[in-house]
């Protein structure tokens, strides 16, 4: 038996409509939490159990650090949790989470972004490849605008894609810049989101 005492503050939003976050972690491992007020007792088996305290742990520190995730959020990170034990709540707010204009709050939704969102901090060349519609060029240009943004970078330099110039791009009605911003449009989108 684990006890734990998190803040006040954001329980509503970690424990979920009628608890039903705390139940969701009852269903997916091997605990019982027993919620009054702000402390926590949790019985099951000991991996399980240092699992559900490692989930506590991160979300009050996040609280401390003056991070409010929302309910949607925080039962993402759960679902995530069901794929992937280790899945850190910590790591997906701090890391995936950030605000590259100051405006829009850009979040990743899986590991692979998470991994993604990392590499291309750390790294000066990043290859992805991928489905369309998983995030890639979105978050490429959010990671970006937040590196411009904090100075790592001076510009950023929108290429086109590699097309034949002129006349051979095809029969394509208008000139050079018509031609090619449909292929520039996702990332002028992402850019003013």
């Amino acid at each position: 038996m684990k006890k734990i005492v998190l803040p006040q503050k954001g329980l509503e939003t970690l424990f979920g409509l009628h608890d039903q976050n705390l139940k969701y972690l009852e269903s997916l491992l091997r605990v019982q939490i027993d919620a009054r007020g702000n402390t926590l007792t949790i019985e099951g088996d000991e991996p399980d159990v240092q699992i559900v305290e490692r989930i506590f742990d991160d979300f009050a520190e996040l609280l401390r650090q003056g991070h409010q995730p929302s309910q949607k959020e925080v039962k993402h990170v759960l679902q995530q949790l069901a794929e992937d034990k280790t899945y850190s709540l910590r790591d997906h707010f701090l890391e995936g989470t950030f605000t590259p204009a100051g405006k829009k709050r850009v979040v990743t939704r899986s590991p692979n972004q998470l991994r993604y969102v990392q590499s291309m901090r750390d790294n000066d060349i990043v290859f992805a490849i991928g489905p369309s519609g998983t995030g890639k060029t979105y978050l490429a240009v959010a990671v970006a605008v937040e590196a411009l943004m904090s100075k790592r970078v001076s510009r950023i330099i929108l290429t086109r894609p590699a097309v034949e110039a002129g006349e051979r791009l095809g029969f394509l009605p208008g000139d050079m810049q018509e031609k090619v911003d449909p292929y520039l449009r996702p990332l002028y989108d992402a850019l003013y989101d």
